[in-house]
């Protein structure tokens, strides 16, 4: 089972290009997780745990980033040849610069006249301010990132993403190491290792034309695709998000940065999840315009097989040395270990669903996302609060887990019924 996933990709003409993919997930994964290690290293869980609030308020539009430009990037890029590929990629550019505008402004205002809901009254002017730059660059950075590999520059990605995490690692320790720990000195070291890739990768992109036509069709067709992503991605908010805030208002900064210190441990997953994620969508599109109906059924059924093998391997591996990891990580957080290796099944969950939504995606099929999250999200808004307060962080991770099972079931639901209507 599993050496039919690698002789799928190792047969096809693409396996070079999905090879380059997992480099490049490889440092990504690798620097999120080194970042990680480095803060916790200087600020602690808890300092970390409060840079975490921050941060993920910073990232919640990147939700509906998703839903709005990537996915419809991923899915429509696959579909058209050279010259309207460009000219598709160039709208999207506009776009997503209009989309980052109007975000960031949003959360602008959420600071400024709501802070005492969200519990951040400690944030000033200046926090503002680093808060608007540094969800605006990161927004733009990853629209480039995607950009470059729907055009299958797969090198020119990963010399991007290297750029990005070296500089962002170099310069976090030396800032950290003579003493400025602030969350506002870290934000700022993000936008610049941002800004530094895109500005050394200027010549493989795209340089914005204003076609408002074209831009409004561009639109329309999106449209098609986002307009059950949207919904689906504030189910999605909800379902992630709104668990971790409920986790630091009932535990406080210490719960939520075990919570996320264990999200960047399992961010190994990532080298191949994402992989995932950018690939299938695309091979989707591009397999069911090529293959005949029925061998398209037959290649994805035994590829999401071999998909579930090799993250059982994984995870497997993950639960059974969990005390060594958690040591090697950070002494202070090995008395948890048995949230972690409950956190690690819920892990192995989530990587079930992948391939799943992802075929579901390229075949432009996004009503199951909205319908499994929602019902998700209902699971975490009942359970989740109680759950918290009478368990703890196990409490979290058991809310987690069983909003993810109801996300799997309810994809295979789909899976199989749009498979059926193929044949």
């Amino acid at each position: 089972m599993l050496s039919s996933f690698f002789r799928y990709i190792t047969l096809n003409k693409d396996s070079k290009f999905f090879s380059g993919i997992v480099l490049d997930q490889l440092i990504v994964s690798g620097g999120n997780f080194l970042t990680t290690f480095i803060i916790i290293k200087f600020l602690g869980i808890r300092g970390f745990g409060i840079f975490s609030a921050i941060w993920i308020l910073i990232i919640s539009a990147n939700m509906l980033q998703q839903a709005l430009i990537i996915s419809p990037l991923l899915t429509v890029s696959g579909k058209l040849e050279n010259k309207f590929k460009s000219i598709y990629i160039n709208d999207m550019l506009f776009i997503q610069l209009l989309f980052s505008l109007i975000s960031s402004l949003i959360i602008l205002f959420i600071l400024t006249y709501g802070r005492i809901l969200i519990n951040l009254e400690f944030i000033n002017n200046n926090f503002r301010i680093c808060i608007f730059i540094s969800m605006s660059i990161i927004q733009i950075q990853e629209f480039f990132r995607r950009s470059i590999y729907v055009r299958h520059k797969i090198e020119k990605l990963i010399m991007m993403d290297l750029i990005r995490y070296l500089s962002q690692i170099t310069i976090l320790i030396i800032i950290l190491f003579y003493g400025f720990k602030n969350t506002e000195n870290i934000l700022l070291i993000y936008s610049f290792s941002c800004i530094l890739s895109i500005l050394l990768s200027h010549r493989y992109l795209l340089k914005i034309k204003f076609d408002i036509n074209s831009i409004i069709n561009t639109f329309k067709r999106n449209w098609q695709i986002s307009k059950w992503l949207i919904s689906t991605s504030i189910f999605q908010w909800i379902q992630s998000n709104y668990l971790l805030f409920i986790t630091n208002i009932f535990i406080g900064p210490v719960g939520l940065g075990l919570i996320r210190a264990f999200q960047s441990i399992l961010g190994i997953s990532h080298i191949l999840i994402y992989s995932i994620d950018s690939w299938l969508p695309l091979k989707t599109s591009y397999e069911l315009i090529k293959k005949n109906k029925e061998k398209f059924t037959n290649n994805f059924k035994r590829l999401i097989f071999s998909i579930w093998g090799i993250f059982s391997i994984i995870f497997v591996s993950l639960i059974f040395f969990a005390k060594y990891i958690l040591f090697i990580f950070d002494q202070t957080i090995i008395e948890y270990v048995n949230v972690f290796r409950l956190y690690c099944l819920t892990y192995l969950i989530m990587s079930f669903i992948v391939p799943i939504r992802n075929i579901l995606l390229g075949l432009e099929k996004t009503f199951s996302s909205l319908i499994s999250y929602f019902f998700s999200a209902v699971s975490v808004l009942i359970i989740g609060t109680p759950l918290i307060k009478n368990f703890g962080l196990i409490g979290t991770v058991i809310t987690y887990l069983m909003s993810q099972v109801i996300i799997l079931m309810i994809n295979i639901f789909y899976l199989n019924r749009k498979l059926k209507y193929i044949k």
